[in-house]
């Protein structure tokens, strides 16, 4: 969550160019903002962690008042806890400054092959790939089972992106994180990123 926001605020481990960027001024801004959110008497922050029954229990009890939540995580969300359905409403992050990005990323979309196909194999991996991705059928379907939105921005336009979700008060979900989607920052991929993560937990 803490690199989702520093994301969001424009700072991150890694700049564009794979340099480290720990000790920017923005990261520090965010960090120093974030500390007291944490710890101290005036704490507004809780452990409340995502796949757990523990976390769970604390969202069904109403003890967590809001959450960050990818479009992924909107979906895990529906099938882990429908008690909470009709409780919830989406809406874009705060920003940082006045006119910011009011989204964030946590995670990722790749395609992956294998280099040490045959030039045929590959070319039938990336047809095969090309349907997954360009499908319009799957990506409603994929959309319909877990709430995420295709990374092909041709297929924002499909209805099922505009259906009102009961779990989330009726609200068009995927509208929602489709408007907020062209704001997404860069995430910078590093073999060094999860040294870093290390590095900033000391």
């Amino acid at each position: 969550m803490l690199q989702l926001l520093l994301l969001q605020a424009g700072g991150g481990f890694f700049d564009a160019n794979l340099r480290p960027v720990l000790d920017s001024e923005v990261n520090a801004i965010v960090m120093a903002t974030i500390a007291p959110w944490c710890t101290g008497p005036n704490r507004i922050a809780i452990d409340a962690p995502e796949f757990s029954a523990s976390g769970n229990a604390l969202k069904m009890r109403g003890q967590v008042v809001a959450a960050i939540m990818p479009d992924w995580l909107a979906g895990v969300c529906e099938n882990d806890m429908p008690g909470l359905s009709g409780k919830l409403k989406l809406i874009p992050l705060p920003a940082w400054t006045k006119g910011g990005r009011r989204t964030s990323v946590m995670g990722g979309t790749m395609l992956g092959f294998n280099k040490n196909v045959p030039d045929a194999v590959f070319e039938k991996q990336w047809k095969f790939a090309q349907f997954l991705y360009r499908s319009p059928e799957l990506a409603a379907e994929m959309f319909r089972r877990s709430t995420i939105i295709p990374p092909d921005r041709s297929l924002w336009k499909l209805p099922v992106f505009d259906e009102a979700d009961p779990y989330f008060s009726d609200q068009p979900v995927g509208r929602l994180f489709i408007e907020q989607a062209p704001d997404v920052p860069l995430r910078v991929s590093s073999p060094f990123f999860n040294a870093a993560i290390d590095k900033g937990e000391e």
